[in-house]
């Protein structure tokens, strides 16, 4: 076995059954991060050891369609640390935690303590089917890299130029063609 895994609980592995047999996706909500008591072993099989802090996904996406793996990453902002990632753990909107992973132990400091950083801790899911899965999140919490905000400027600099271009009269013709209306010259 592998030092560092995701898993699905007993609870997930039921969530994730029914969600194939009834079609309704199971609506992941949140991770929890933990030092697992100050162990590096495997975290406990339904749930964390020693759980420091909960938030909401920033993210559930398909990291491998064909092999039906999913990505949830969760960001851990600077002003939250003083502790030891250890392990991790993924709940749906009810509370219930349906995968557990250990990590590679990395600790997290307060700026407190005169340092700090933006963390994203990832869990790699295989499930039965990337369609049986479903985030819920809160939309004031999403965050983007530079990466994605850059994709998504030039995707509306190119859509505002192409509406424009349709919404605009062609150079050529004179206003009175395009509204319709007759112009009269004035005699002079």
């Amino acid at each position: 076995m592998t030092d560092f895994y995701t898993r699905l609980t007993s609870a997930g592995e039921q969530k994730i059954a029914a969600a194939a047999l009834s079609g309704v996706p199971v609506n992941f909500s949140e991770m929890a991060v933990g030092d697992g008591g100050g162990q590096s072993d495997q975290p406990v099989s339904d749930g964390l050891a020693n759980e420091r802090y909960r938030a909401p996904l920033n993210r559930l996406v398909i990291a491998d369609q064909g092999a039906n793996v999913i990505r949830a990453e969760m960001v851990i902002m600077p002003q939250v640390g003083g502790f030891w990632l250890r392990e991790a753990a993924l709940y749906d909107d009810k509370g219930v935690c349906l995968a557990v992973a250990s990590l590679p132990p990395s600790y997290k400091p307060l700026l407190s303590q005169g340092s700090g950083r933006l963390q994203a801790v990832n869990m790699w899911i295989a499930v039965s089917s990337t369609a049986d899965v479903a985030l819920i999140t809160d939309p004031s919490v999403v965050l983007a890299t530079i990466e994605e905000v850059n994709r998504s400027e030039t995707a509306a600099k190119i859509t505002r130029i192409i509406w424009s271009a349709r919404l605009s009269p062609p150079p050529s013709l004179p206003r009175s063609v395009i509204s319709g209306k007759k112009t009269t010259q004035s005699a002079r």
